[in-house]
């Protein structure tokens, strides 16, 4: 039987840095993407329901016809909004530095078995959520919008946790994929090595 491939969580914890760091940056810019993404095929499903319906019901009838420019602006972010897609990519990053921060510091059994902690990378990506809200706030409406997010803060502060939440989804689907993608063949063997040590030390029953 062959031997069972290593756990990403693994191979964060032994592959190589650079690796690692790079699948992160590529993860935080998934987390900008897919809102846009959403949005894109949401206005796919509104046009498509309006041209199979001819526009006969009311629930499908759109205000007016869309048009090219509705689905260049979806992605208008991307250009429009580019120190916040920087800072997305960066973000995630981090992110991945602090995972590797934590893998590194944990049993290599728990690893193994998938086990990781879930809090301190929520408690990360909340911090770096909050500060990236006042950053746009500050640089695109000064201080009369920090004064209305700081009014707000009843209403931002929970709300800013479930964007957490989400945000750590996305990121952590999107990390586990490039690193298994970009993990080389050394990384994964040096994740194996890992995973034997663990076994070595780890007491009998």
């Amino acid at each position: 039987m062959a031997p069972r491939a290593p756990t990403i969580d693994l191979v964060v914890a032994a592959g190589r840095e650079r690796i690692v760091l790079l699948s992160g940056v590529l993860a935080g810019a998934c987390v900008f993407f897919t809102p846009l993404l959403i949005l894109g095929l949401g206005l796919l499903a509104a046009y498509l329901a309006y041209i199979v319906s001819d526009g006969q019901i009311s629930v499908f009838a759109l205000a007016r016809p869309l048009t090219e420019d509705d689905f260049r602006s979806v992605f208008a972010p991307a250009v429009n909004e580019a120190p916040l897609l920087a800072g997305a990519a960066l973000s995630g990053g981090a992110m991945a530095q602090f995972r590797r921060w934590l893998a590194r510091r944990s049993d290599p059994g728990r690893l193994a078995a998938g086990v990781r902690p879930f809090f301190p990378e929520l408690l990360l990506v909340y911090c770096m959520l909050i500060a990236l809200t006042i950053g746009m706030a500050a640089t695109h409406g000064g201080t009369p919008q920090l004064r209305r997010l700081l009014d707000a803060a009843p209403v931002f502060i929970p709300f800013m946790l479930c964007g957490a939440w989400l945000a750590l989804s996305v990121w952590s689907y999107s990390f586990r994929s490039a690193l298994d993608l970009l993990a080389s063949e050394s990384d994964r063997s040096a994740a194996t090595e890992l995973r034997g040590r663990a076994r070595a030390i780890r007491p009998p029953g």
